[in-house]
């Protein structure tokens, strides 16, 4: 129970955390999708470069969200 108002910085904790763990899992699935999907070398790298800046991502998204 809070017997006050949550501040602005303690708002935007839950979005902050929410993108980062949100980017860091899209990044966990796209890293598995040539395991199940059979696809030619060039489209696996491809997959592997999008899913490390959406790892990259997530840091940044924790640092840069201000609410």
């Amino acid at each position: 129970m809070r017997l006050a108002r949550l501040t602005p910085r303690q708002r935007s904790r839950p979005v902050r955390a929410g993108g980062g763990a949100a980017l860091i899992g899209a990044s966990q699935l796209v890293q598995q999708v040539p395991f199940v999907v059979p696809m030619p070398y060039p489209a696996k790298v491809t997959l592997f470069v999008v899913a490390l800046l959406l790892l990259a991502a997530a840091p940044a998204w924790y640092v840069l969200r201000r609410d």
